[in-house]
């Protein structure tokens, strides 16, 4: 799991925090969270918000309850168009 001082100090790209969360970090700087799935044998991402709308505690929070929704075999970006969330 990344700490805060290295979500703080990360370089431009992607970096694991683990169980399918990562902190993107573009050529700008700017830092979000994607959290990466497969899904009927296909690989996705999805865009969680930036670091500053979502700390990371609350990503790791969301990561968990998108991981429950994969196993069951529940698209999570099917399910927040619906307003499921």
């Amino acid at each position: 799991m990344l700490t805060a001082l290295q979500v703080k100090n990360a370089k431009t790209g992607e970096h694991a925090d683990g169980k399918n969360l990562y902190l993107r970090v573009s050529d700008t700087g700017n830092r979000s969270w994607v959290f990466r799935f497969q899904l009927d044998g296909k690989r996705r991402k999805m865009g969680l918000g930036t670091v500053l709308a979502l700390p990371t505690g609350e990503a790791r929070a969301e990561a968990a309850r998108l991981r429950v929704m994969v196993k069951k075999g529940t698209a999570p970006r099917k399910s927040r168009r619906c307003g499921r969330n």
